[in-house]
């Protein structure tokens, strides 16, 4: 073999190892993609899970709900037994709330959760549970942005501040 055919030889090596880095590379970014795509999906699918979860519960919480005296009626203040019922729906609606905080299930909350929380809070002691659910719960470190989010709602159907109203409640408790 001559100088010449070796070159060649290696050459073609060459363009076959380079074909063949690319082949590699090309199989690595499907798999990324793939991968990408079922972790995306896996996450989508558990959280469809957990909303799922939720509204069991939920259906539940609303029989509950729906026993209560005024529970349709103006804005009251609950029994002693009653409060725990509402403060439970608060529950729930923080639940509901950080399920759909992703770009997923967002349109969920600002079209249908939303509307019905702040329906709620015109009626029964929704409004009084929520403050005592704000004095209780810790809101798993999300108490500014439920309370954000909240907030407008509460200042619509009350037609109060939610801040000055919790203020107003630990004060006179204290």
């Amino acid at each position: 073999m001559n100088d010449q055919e070796i070159v060649m030889l290696m050459t073609q090596e060459l363009i076959l190892l380079r074909k063949f880095g690319l082949v590699l590379v090309f199989i690595s970014i499907v798999l990324a993609l793939v991968s990408t795509w079922y972790v995306h999906t896996n996450t989508q699918a558990r959280r469809a899970e957990l909303f799922m979860g939720i509204q069991v519960n939920f259906r539940e919480l609303q029989a509950e709900l729906s026993a209560l005296e005024g529970v349709n009626g103006p804005p009251c203040i609950p029994e002693p037994g009653e409060m725990s019922t509402y403060v439970r729906y608060w529950y729930f609606v923080f639940d509901e709330w950080y399920v759909c905080r992703s770009t997923v299930f967002k349109p969920l909350w600002n079209d249908v959760y939303a509307p019905a929380v702040q329906s709620a809070l015109t009626k029964g002691g929704f409004r009084e549970g929520l403050l005592e659910y704000f004095g209780r719960s810790k809101l798993m470190g999300k108490r500014k942005e439920f309370g954000l989010e909240i907030a407008p709602l509460y200042a619509n159907s009350c037609r109060a501040d939610l801040l000055s109203d919790l203020l107003e409640r630990r004060r006179t408790r204290s």
